[in-house]
């Protein structure tokens, strides 16, 4: 890397590694443009609340039309895992792209970190549905009490994908209160879900 002269402005390189920069940048808007129509769209006008022992307080169906042109029906349960999956993505997304901002601004972006960034939102999904379940299934109390609010779930569900490495050493702790800790289990350590730090 060629150091710049004190006062000189500095020049943007159109290199590839920019280039594969400059592409997840807009995968992540185009994600986080998409997940944010999918919230106007599935929130329901009437917020339903759901009970952890029974299947719903107020089983209301919502009609869904997506772009104008495909409509179906969902129930309030298909709801809350719908906004949980786009919740989990958000959050993963605006992670994401914060780091993306930092690998570029400070110039060690790496071509290896295009699959993290590519996978990324899809974890943070999956890790707000597992989750979701992990609540449902009544691992984890709740502090409302046995009613799930839809604005917590949304909430929560935004801080897993957001903290996924956080999230997933949680669920490690719930999995080693129900089964114990096992003697392998420092050798079988998963792979952390942020990117390396480049310098």
């Amino acid at each position: 890397m060629q150091k710049r002269n004190a006062g000189e402005p500095r020049k943007f390189r159109h290199s590839l590694p920019s280039r594969v920069a400059g592409c997840m940048f807009v995968y992540d808007v185009v994600l986080l443009v998409l997940a944010l129509y999918f919230m106007l769209i599935i929130w329901p006008k009437t917020v339903p609340i759901l009970s952890t022992n029974q299947t719903s307080q107020l089983p209301t169906n919502e009609t869904v039309t997506l772009f104008k042109v495909i409509s179906f029906t969902i129930s309030s349960e298909v709801t809350f895992l719908l906004i949980t999956m786009v919740m989990g993505a958000l959050g993963a997304l605006v992670y994401s792209a914060t780091r993306l901002v930092a690998h570029v601004a400070y110039e060690n972006w790496k071509n290896s970190l295009m699959l993290w960034y590519l996978m990324h939102p899809i974890l943070g999904s999956s890790l707000a549905v597992g989750f979701y379940a992990v609540v449902r299934g009544g691992l984890v109390s709740v502090s409302s009490g046995s009613s799930l609010n839809l604005y917590g779930i949304a909430a929560f569900s935004f801080i897993v994908g957001l903290s996924s490495k956080q999230a997933t050493q949680k669920l490690t702790d719930i999995i080693k209160n129900i089964f114990g800790p096992t003697e392998s289990s420092d050798q079988s350590k998963p792979a952390p879900l942020n990117p390396p730090t480049t310098t």
